[in-house]
């Protein structure tokens, strides 16, 4: 068969080009990276708003008057903002733990006058040493009372002092919070009762059916279980009940079914703090790409008609608040929670065990859950005990080194800082091996509340 030459040529040459030209960039819209351009559009369009348990839990870490500024920020929002179910259980939950209520920050000077206190009382329990001389130029009685009395005097007047400091402080920065009321359960719990107050009637979202939990449940199991498995959730396989590591699911379930229900097809917004490769699709070295995952992406697109916008908080108010001097405040704000990066919060805690898991570390989670749930340090003999060791004697050479590097990927992803504590350091008496192996205090603490009632 010949090949068409002239002007024939020209024209199927022409069409065949053009053919790759209009097929070529077309991008599926659950591959799409959405700009801020395209995500200013869509919550310009007045799209549904819900929001993670985590953002909450970080509020709870700044004193009450900041708090409030920020929730009435949330409030501002109301007509279009929802809190699924799950998230209001799990902050009920969480709302009354170890982890939360320490967490408390304490307006005024506490600590600075405390630390005041202290000094005085050990400079006069020094000068109390001192006794009386009898030789020429030898301090007298009288001498040592004088300046007992002096140091008294010069630190109550520091003292008044701070005394106006702290009122100041304490009114710009909220009353002292009873924590040991909400212990106790004496007294409502300021958190809940605030989140409470930022959502309109009917946007607190009611409990699923069981038939309907039971159905999302079989299809979590299903989805974690499989070769490659999807989130949200998948990283909380390992938690110590099927609904508790079902959890983000459930949240995720819900706010495709309430999209659903009330025919919102633009697309909806999510706001959470966690940055777990749940939602966000992974590349080499478990780097989250700022792409929500492709199948996530298209669960949504099929379900509700729209995409899933995932941000965080500062970025919401980016959007929310058209002033810039106000925003620059309410973001300010917001910043200071960031200061708990220095210390390990739930989440990165999970990611470090599930990075450790995932590269093959597993003795290395081990120990560091088992250092936990001891409190914070685990004898050698106890380590031979959970890696099967028996009471052979082995070495534990650079056995934190993973650990290290988990926590170094932790801090690329920006979960925790560089200052936060080691994850797993060992304990020396003397040169020689290692007599145990410690972990941070936190960790204590949170896997306490990971726990619960039972195990792992």
């Amino acid at each position: 068969m010949a090949l068409p030459t002239g002007r024939a040529a020209f024209w199927q040459n022409l069409e065949w080009r053009l053919s790759l030209v209009v097929s070529f960039p077309i991008v599926h819209p659950h591959l799409h990276v959405y700009t801020d351009d395209e995500v200013r559009s869509s919550f310009e369009k007045g799209i549904p708003i819900y929001f993670d348990t985590m953002v909450f839990r970080n509020l709870w870490k700044l004193h009450s008057n900041p708090r409030a500024t920020l929730i009435e920020s949330i409030r501002n929002l109301s007509e279009r903002t929802y809190l699924p179910h799950q998230v209001q259980a799990e902050l009920h939950r969480q709302a009354y733990s170890d982890a939360v209520l320490n967490n408390v920050p304490l307006p005024g000077l506490f600590q600075p006058r405390g630390m005041l206190e202290t000094a005085m009382n050990s400079m006069l329990a020094e000068v109390k040493k001192v006794r009386p001389q009898g030789q020429v130029n030898g301090v007298t009685a009288e001498q040592i009372e004088g300046f007992h009395a002096e140091i008294q005097e010069k630190f109550g007047e520091v003292n008044e002092w701070l005394d106006g400091v702290d009122r100041q402080l304490r009114g710009w920065l909220g009353e002292q919070v009873d924590v040991t009321a909400i212990r106790r359960g004496s007294g409502t719990h300021a958190l809940l009762d605030e989140v409470a107050t930022a959502f309109e009637a009917g946007h607190l979202l009611a409990p699923p059916e069981n038939e309907t939990l039971a159905g999302w449940k079989a299809l979590y199991v299903e989805r974690v279980n499989q070769d490659d498995p999807v989130g949200p959730g998948k990283t909380d396989r390992n938690k110590g009940s099927l609904d508790e590591a079902a959890g983000d699911y459930y949240v995720w379930m819900e706010m495709l079914a309430h999209c659903r229900a009330h025919g919102f097809s633009d697309g909806f917004i999510f706001v959470t703090e966690e940055r777990k490769p749940d939602i966000w699709e992974v590349q080499q070295g478990d780097k989250a790409l700022r792409r929500v995952d492709p199948r996530i992406q298209l669960e949504s697109l099929q379900v509700t008609g729209g995409p899933m916008y995932v941000l965080t908080f500062d970025e919401l108010l980016e959007l929310a608040v058209t002033d810039a001097g106000t925003r620059e405040i309410l973001s300010t704000i917001s910043q200071d929670v960031k200061v708990s990066l220095s210390t390990w919060s739930e989440s990165a805690y999970a990611e470090l065990l599930e990075l450790l898991k995932k590269n093959g570390y597993q003795r290395q989670r081990d120990v560091i859950i088992g250092a936990a749930r001891a409190g914070g340090y685990i004898e050698r003999a106890e380590i031979g005990k959970i890696l099967g060791w028996g009471d052979a004697k082995r070495h534990l050479t650079r056995f934190r080194m993973p650990a290290d590097r988990a926590k170094a990927e932790l801090v690329q992803r920006n979960h925790v800082s560089q200052d936060a504590s080691d994850p797993l350091w060992a304990v020396y008496d003397g040169p020689g091996e290692a007599i145990g192996y410690a972990v941070p205090d936190v960790f204590a603490e949170i896997q306490l509340t990971l726990d619960g009632d039972g195990g792992e």
